[in-house]
């Protein structure tokens, strides 16, 4: 286990720094998106048009392209890119025919493509006279107030490449009007100078400005991706930390499975017969050693009394001047040490006899104790199997890993397919709603197209009932009917001009209240009723011809409507009735 290196403590430590962690994340998301849902217009999202398309080529919106120096320049330069601020920035104009066909875009864009665009920059010859005119510290150039991509240089160049950003409008009037320089320049405060002499400013709307809070939202994103990548360096520490402690949970589990066996295995030895038989040897070879240490004073003693005897012997030998008294008390000393030497090696033989009988004893319990040793290499070699078969397992484990391993590849290619699946089930959605709304817009075509064919013969019915009228209250036309619009006849209506014939008449009609002037009366009379019988026979004449030259051009024109409108109608509903059937 300590092979291992495994570490409780440092596990803790990084399990709390994940949950740290993706408190964080989850907060720096909701800021993140909260700010993006503020400007829309900011967010560009497409399909790829083609497979395996370069993302690459698409940079994004160019106000999330650059990075101002200063915030007090925000207003300022937002003022300078104005719409451009909005634009997509891409590599060439094919990426935008593409992402136009195919890209599936939610909204209307401009792209600028990199290769085609181009911008002006303002000449050192411009800005050393700014500088001169209002001093270096209260004009620049917007370029250099930016931070950017060189690989986007020609897009920013012509956002902003061709403008100054002035501290005050004094400044910005007068690098404006200046014969010199004649560009545009804004104000910290936003107020723009054009040289073609409009000036652009005023109230401003309350909310800060776009590019300062575009700033805060791009270093909440940096901070965001950066605290997903601790966040993905924790976890993976965890990973790996977890391979081992599966190992050291393993291990730890068969440790102390194997410590509570023993255990166990010691309560089972310590209740059965050998475990008792132990204790009564514990017992037994503790009394042997009391009772050596009694049989090795009574040795003592013995000696003792023996070299005391010795002694007396001795004395009484070499003492027969001794008094009685003294040789009686010798006997009875010598007579009591002897029974006490006979008490002694009496006692000394029964604890002999004692000795041997515990020494067979301890050689019974020996014998079961080199049984119980038997018993013991049974189960250590028990749990060398159990350590075969914990090393099957790992085997095992190893294979089965694998499976899991081949089984998640399996899993992300069928994930793959589902997402292949799944876009091409929006795209037959996508096409499936284009569809409706063209079959939606057919239906409503079909509608007008009925409405007008109705109106149509509405009209017609109407020419024809007015046509059936004329022919009742004029006879004539019955007969005359079939010179309408011939030539070399009263009803030529190309020579005989109903229009041209009207302003003769007014023309006749002026002379006339002319000639009233100077003719006599009688004569006025008599003209006046020759004139009214020939303008009664003209009138007639004139009615006849107007009503027959209506009667004419109504009923060409009419007939003329109807069968072009009936044509159009035909035409247009085989069309539409085709291209739906196709369709379906």
């Amino acid at each position: 286990m300590k092979k291992l290196g495994f570490d409780e403590a440092r596990r803790q430590v990084l399990h709390d720094k994940q949950k740290k962690l993706k408190q964080e994340v989850d907060s720096l998301q909701n800021k993140v998106e909260t700010m993006q849902a503020r400007y829309p217009n900011l967010q560009f999202t497409y399909q790829d048009p083609e497979n395996n398309f370069n993302r690459k080529k698409v940079h994004g919106v160019l106000a999330k392209l650059i990075k101002i120096k200063d915030v007090s320049t925000a207003t300022a330069l937002e003022v300078v890119a104005g719409g451009k601020l909005y634009n997509v920035i891409i590599d060439t104009e094919q990426t935008g025919k593409k992402l136009l066909k195919d890209g599936q875009l939610q909204r209307r864009v401009t792209f600028s493509p990199l290769n085609k665009i181009a911008g002006q920059r303002l000449t050192p010859e411009m800005i050393n006279t700014a500088e001169n005119l209002v001093g270096k510290k209260n004009v620049h150039t917007s370029l250099s107030l930016v931070d950017y991509d060189k690989e986007l240089e020609r897009a920013i160049v012509h956002a902003f490449g061709s403008s100054f950003v002035c501290d005050d409008d004094s400044s910005a009037k007068k690098v404006t009007y200046d014969p010199k320089i004649m560009k545009k320049s804004v104000s910290l405060k936003g107020d723009m100078f054009d040289p073609a002499g409009t000036l652009t400013g005023g109230s401003r709307s309350q909310g800060s400005s776009l590019l300062l809070n575009l700033s805060q939202l791009i270093e909440a994103e940096e901070c965001l991706a950066q605290k997903k990548h601790e966040l993905n360096q924790v976890e993976l520490e965890i990973n790996e930390l977890q391979k081992t402690t599966k190992q050291y949970e393993t291990l730890k589990q068969r440790c102390e499975l194997q410590v509570q066996e023993a255990q166990h295995l010691e309560v089972r030895m310590a209740q059965s017969s050998h475990g008792v038989q132990l204790d009564e040897i514990r017992t037994l070879q503790t009394t042997i050693d009391e009772q050596e240490e009694v049989s090795k004073t009574a040795k003592d003693t013995s000696k003792k009394a023996k070299d005391k005897v010795k002694d007396l012997e001795y004395k009484i030998k070499n003492a027969k001047s001794l008094r009685e008294e003294e040789l009686k008390e010798a006997e009875s000393q010598l007579q009591q040490t002897k029974k006490k030497a006979d008490k002694s090696s009496k006692d000394k033989k029964s604890k002999q006899q004692d000795v041997d009988s515990l020494r067979m004893e301890i050689d019974e319990l020996n014998k079961d104790l080199a049984s119980c040793s038997d018993q013991m290499q049974s189960v250590h070699e028990a749990m060398a199997g159990f350590d075969t078969q914990i090393n099957q397992l790992k085997e095992a484990q190893a294979l089965t890993k694998v499976a899991v391993k081949e089984a998640q590849n399996e899993l992300a290619k069928l994930k793959e397919q589902l997402k292949a699946c799944s876009k091409e089930i929006n795209a037959k959605e996508s096409e499936q709603h284009k569809l409706a709304n063209e079959k939606n817009e057919i239906e409503l075509r079909l509608q007008d197209l009925d409405h007008q064919v109705t109106k149509h013969k509405k009209e017609t019915k109407e020419a024809a009932n007015t046509v059936e009228n004329m022919l009742k209250n004029y006879e004539w036309i019955v007969d005359e009917r079939q010179y309408f619009g011939q030539s070399n006849t009263a009803y030529d209506f190309k020579a005989n001009d109903p229009k041209e014939a009207g302003r003769r008449i007014q023309k006749l009609r002026d002379t006339k209240d002319k000639l009233s002037k100077n003719v006599n009366m009688r004569a006025m009379n008599m003209l006046g009723k020759a004139e009214e019988q020939y303008n009664d026979l003209m009138k007639k004449k004139k009615i006849v011809l107007n009503d027959k030259a209506k009667i004419a051009a109504v009923i060409a024109e009419l007939d003329e409507k109807k069968n072009e409108a009936l044509k159009t109608a035909s035409t247009k509903v085989n069309k539409v009735h085709v291209k739906f059937a196709m369709e379906m």
